[in-house]
């Protein structure tokens, strides 16, 4: 309440993950119920909530990624993305991993593999498969993140009937990418359960597949999502500055780092 009072429309909470054990293995002090009470206490208050999902982390298995797919379809009209559990110089995890020798890399760029060789494979699937939908900077996900936050912006500030229709054509791409997301990881969960994890040419096979067809379905979501970012911003200056001299629209999306 206390954030809506000062104008918050959006806030990016540290959901993590829907597992009791991992959410203690990161360190986390809420439960799982503390997920659902947040998101929910947020959008009671007109607040929308953004939030990672981490799906994986070194002591993962299998089995623990279903719920927190569950939280994500329970939540896909709220912008999310997913990614892997990582690590930075001076944290408790990268002291763990230090002492169990599992840590990887160096302070540039640490890494480790998981325990679970199940859980390592589907990982390992989806850094070829999800780069440009997830993982990247640039990943489509990321880019939905912005444009839903620059589609609440015109909601707050220009409200009317054009606001609506951008608002519902925003709304409706990126619940379509976020169900195609759900329905995709899934069928990489179910492969690596029933796929010998050290089969690395099996691996490779499905990867490179998975790959393709994300990159069909993205390919003209992205155009789309593009065009709706240009039209908000040429909307917002022309509502807010008038006219800007030609050449210096600004096309980038500005994806946060964290996303």
């Amino acid at each position: 309440a206390a954030a809506r009072e000062m104008g918050a429309i959006h806030l990016f909470t540290g959901v993590e993950n829907a597992s009791e054990a991992r959410l203690d293995y990161l360190g986390r002090t809420h439960l799982p119920i503390h997920n659902v009470t947040a998101i929910d206490r947020c959008l009671a208050h007109g607040i929308t909530p953004s939030f990672n999902f981490m799906l994986f982390d070194p002591d993962c298995q299998l089995e623990d990624i279903p719920a927190t797919l569950a939280l994500a379809e329970r939540y896909v009209d709220l912008p999310w993305n997913v990614c892997r559990t990582e690590v930075y110089s001076g944290t408790e995890l990268e002291q763990r991993l230090a002492r169990e020798g599992r840590l990887e890399g160096d302070y540039r760029s640490y890494g480790y593999r998981m325990r679970d060789p199940r859980a390592e494979a589907m990982f390992r699937i989806l850094r070829v498969a999800f780069h440009e939908r997830a993982l990247a900077i640039s990943s489509l996900l990321n880019r939905l993140i912005s444009l839903s936050f620059a589609r609440q912006l015109h909601e707050h500030f220009f409200p009317g009937p054009a606001t609506d229709a951008l608002s519902a054509a925003i709304t409706a791409l990126t619940h379509e990418v976020r169900h195609d997301t759900l329905e995709r990881l899934r069928a990489i969960h179910a492969f690596a359960a029933e796929t010998d994890p050290h089969d690395k040419s099996a691996l490779r096979r499905f990867a490179v597949d998975q790959a393709l067809a994300i990159g069909t379905f993205d390919a003209p979501r992205r155009i789309e999502a593009g065009r709706q970012w240009l039209a908000l911003h040429a909307r917002g200056w022309q509502r807010t500055q008038g006219p800007r001299r030609r050449g210096a629209v600004n096309h980038d999306f500005r994806v946060a780092a964290g996303s």
